[in-house]
């Protein structure tokens, strides 16, 4: 008899540690998710701010100077340097889009990719090279950009550098 009974608290015991466990467990499993997904958010950050910088470097922004001001004047170059821009762009795009699909970001799908590349679409060659090169971008992501596109128009760089030169008393030229 007091054997059944050590038994039986010895089997409430068991399963109750097992509980504990699979508390302690699940506990684990949040923590090391919102750590990814901290982490997983930085190195987006960080791929945003290094293709910021990119556009510093004097061959760049000499190709996005001429894209915005002398469309036309478009070297060959000039073009490759700014197809692989756009390329890195669309890269930030399907990546925040996957980072959005695995609840990294807890934003609309619409709303992060934009927020990643309208920052590109402010020239002629912008538009012209995402209406050639869409097909190469995830249909999702893709759609989210054509159906935006139409809130920037193609001179906005433009219109927005040529407002901070006049504002300062500089030429944009």
């Amino acid at each position: 008899m007091k054997g059944e009974v050590v038994s039986r608290w010895l089997g409430v015991g068991a399963n109750f540690g097992v509980l504990l466990g699979l508390i302690l467990l699940w506990t684990e499993i949040n923590q090391n998710k919102q750590m990814t997904r901290v982490e997983l958010g930085a190195e987006q950050l960080s791929f945003a701010q290094q293709n910021w910088l990119a556009r510093t470097d004097e061959p760049l922004a000499t190709a996005i100077y001429t894209a915005t001001y002398e469309p036309h004047q478009l070297t060959k170059q000039q073009v490759v340097i700014l197809d692989s821009n756009m390329k890195s762009s669309m890269a930030s795009a399907v990546r925040v889009g996957y980072l959005v699909n695995m609840g990294v970001f807890e934003l609309d799908l619409d709303s992060a990719v934009w927020t990643a590349v309208r920052h590109a679409f402010g020239n002629e060659f912008a538009h012209a090279w995402f209406s050639e090169n869409k097909d190469f971008v995830p249909p999702n992501i893709a759609a989210v950009i054509d159906r935006r596109l139409g809130e920037i128009p193609p001179e906005r760089d433009r219109q927005t550098l040529d407002r901070i030169h006049m504002s300062l008393g500089t030429s944009s030229q």
